[in-house]
Order: structure tokens, then sequence, then C-alpha cells
């Protein structure tokens, strides 16, 4: 029995129109997306000088799908409470983004650590807080910006008491 070779070229162009269609779909965003989980990990002061500093903070991102999630940063913003127990106001100490790319595998946890830096003329009534009290209670807000497999951004709010 003899085969058509036009008839089995446009079997396999259908075949391959179809994996290529597979293939764009599952790159696009289709596969089943859950948001990545981040939380402060630690707060710490990086450096202080004159004029500023920094505060070192600690992400840990916690990537729950089966594939690789990449990103190409995080938007933040940094703010301490006024107040007792974090019910005062929330004093912005510093906001800015950082653009470390950050790769967490399939099912895994990747510690990310970002350089916040601080004008002193920021850091006055936080210090007096800090002195006065030994500690200070803190807000860290933003957002992970995911870019692969598809661009998502992940917002997070995370509070917690620095002590030095």
């Amino acid at each position: 029995m003899a085969t058509n070779p036009e008839r089995v070229r446009g079997v396999t162009h259908r075949w391959l129109g179809r994996a290529a269609l597979l293939g764009v779909l599952a790159s696009s965003g289709c596969l089943a997306f859950e948001r990545p989980t981040l939380r402060v990990a630690e707060v710490r002061l990086g450096s202080l000088g004159f004029q500023g500093g920094s505060v070192a903070v600690t992400l840990q991102v916690d990537n729950p799908n089966g594939y690789t999630l990449e990103s190409e940063g995080f938007q933040y913003r940094l703010a301490f409470s006024d107040g007792a127990d974090g019910k005062g106001e929330w004093v912005t100490l510093a906001q800015g983004r950082d653009d470390q790319k950050v790769s967490v595998a399939a099912r895994d946890t990747a510690s990310v650590e970002l350089d916040v830096p601080f004008d002193l003329s920021a850091l006055g009534d936080a210090l007096q807080r800090l002195l006065r009290r030994g500690e200070l209670e803190y807000r860290f807000t933003g957002e992970l910006r995911v870019t692969r497999p598809r661009s998502v951004r992940v917002p997070f709010d995370e509070r917690g008491v620095f002590r030095p």
C-alpha cells in the first residue's frame, strides 16, 4: 500500500501546529499558578553613617509551584509605628525598589537579602522611639515582580519588632 507524501506532510504539519499551540499556551501562563508567599525572616541594621544608613531585610520566598519562578525584583516600603504595639500611624523610613533577579526552584524556598537605604533625617523619630522602648515595630510592604512563567505582581505586608 503506497502512502501519499502530501497527506503525510499535512498530518505532520497539523501535529506540529498543535504541539506549537500547546507550547504557546503553557508559556503564556495557562499553567496552574499558585502565588508564592513572602515573609520577613530577619531585619537588622546594615550600616550607619553621618547622612544615612541601610537596613538589611532578609525575605524568604516560597514557591509552591511545580516549576521555577523568576522575578525582576521588588518594590518596597519600610515603615515604623509611632504608637504602642503598632497601633499608631506608620511613618515611612524608606521606600524604593531593588532590581536584583531572583530565581526560586519548583517547590523550594529562596532567601533574598534586600539592602534598604534610608536618610538620617528619616531615622530621627524611629531612633528616639528605639532608645526609649528598646524596640521598634516595623511594617515591610511591597510587591515581588514575577516575570516567568508569567508576569504577575505578588504583594506582601509583613509586620514585626526590631530589637537591636
